[in-house]
């Protein structure tokens, strides 16, 4: 009987049938009643187990890597190290904008900017809905938060984007008000 590598839904490496046994097949390591075209692979994994595959799957373990990662992960990966420096210049400019951002906003009367490390600026306003909707007719889009917690009644969330972006928020901002 052959087998070929699979995967079960823990992510742990079993053994499965190249083919699909016969429910009458006798020479099957499956139960020979259940098992069919239609079985699924867990029911497969626990009756390879039972069958002796644990002793192989527990020899496979050991040269397994302690977590997957796919051809494609390792790959962007290897391409965020080889381009670092331009990561780390972008999130200086965020930060140098985040804080541009944050000034502008504590000058505005009727808007509180609570203070962010993120990419994004929590503000609260006196009519949320009304000012979301000034900014998205003057073409900036920002998310009205207002309905996702009684907390944030009031509040929109900002993006910190490039100085000319900002600029812009911040005069539909004003226009919004």
């Amino acid at each position: 009987m052959s087998f070929i590598p699979s995967i079960d839904v823990k992510g742990r490496v079993v053994l499965a049938l190249r083919y699909e046994p016969g429910e009458t097949d006798p020479s099957s390591p499956f139960d020979g009643k259940k098992a069919s075209r239609y079985s699924d692979l867990r029911y497969k994994a626990m009756k390879a187990r039972e069958a002796g595959a644990a002793a192989l799957i527990d020899e496979i373990d050991k040269v397994r890597p302690p977590y997957n990662v796919s051809v494609l992960n390792a790959e962007a990966t290897l391409f965020a190290l080889e381009h670092a420096g331009e990561y780390a210049r972008q999130a200086a400019l965020l930060r140098e904008q985040r804080e541009r951002l944050q000034a502008a906003l504590r000058a505005l009367p009727g808007v509180t900017a609570y203070p962010s490390e993120a990419n994004m600026i929590l503000l609260r306003v006196a009519d949320a809905k009304r000012t979301f909707e000034g900014m998205k007719a003057r073409g900036v889009l920002v998310k009205n938060v207002s309905a996702l917690h009684p907390l944030l009644a009031n509040c929109l969330r900002l993006t910190v984007g490039t100085p000319d972006e900002n600029a812009l928020m911040i005069d539909a901002l004003k226009a919004s008000l």
